[in-house]
């Protein structure tokens, strides 16, 4: 089933994901200046998130997926791979990149700027969810 092109439920969901999204930056903003300013070196978010790139590669590739998944050029951009491949295609690049991440200790910005690229061409933003003519079956 296909649902209807609401334009309403639409800018209301942009609303609200706009408001929760700088919410939640604002909060983690505010969070992260409390910790700076405490006794205890080391703990704000920004911190233990660069520790953590230094140590596993899993921030750096899941922030260049992201990135890539949202800041790719043009807005009609299909992915290289049809759904669901491109998904099984993220799911065993990230495996690699996290097994190989344990061997060979990678600089931080190398997975993120791998990672940039393979979201933007495997996973932009407007990717369907299935093939045309599951969609046109259901439909009819």
């Amino acid at each position: 089933m296909q649902l209807p092109d609401n334009e309403v439920v639409r800018a209301i969901t942009r609303k609200w994901v706009l408001i929760l999204l700088t919410l939640l930056v604002a909060v983690l903003i505010v969070v992260d200046i409390v910790l700076a300013t405490d006794a205890d070196p080391g703990n704000t978010w920004s911190e233990l998130m660069r520790e953590a790139a230094k140590k596993t590669p899993v921030v750096p590739w899941l922030a260049g997926l992201v990135v890539g998944h949202w800041f790719h050029p043009g807005d009609d951009l299909d992915p290289l791979i049809d759904p669901p491949g491109n998904a099984l295609v993220l799911l065993l690049l990230t495996v690699a990149v996290l097994a190989g991440g344990g061997v060979v200790e990678l600089p931080p910005w190398l997975p993120l700027l791998v990672a940039a690229p393979i979201g933007a061409f495997v996973w932009p933003v407007g990717t369907r969810r299935a093939a045309p003519e599951a969609i046109q079956k259901d439909a009819a």
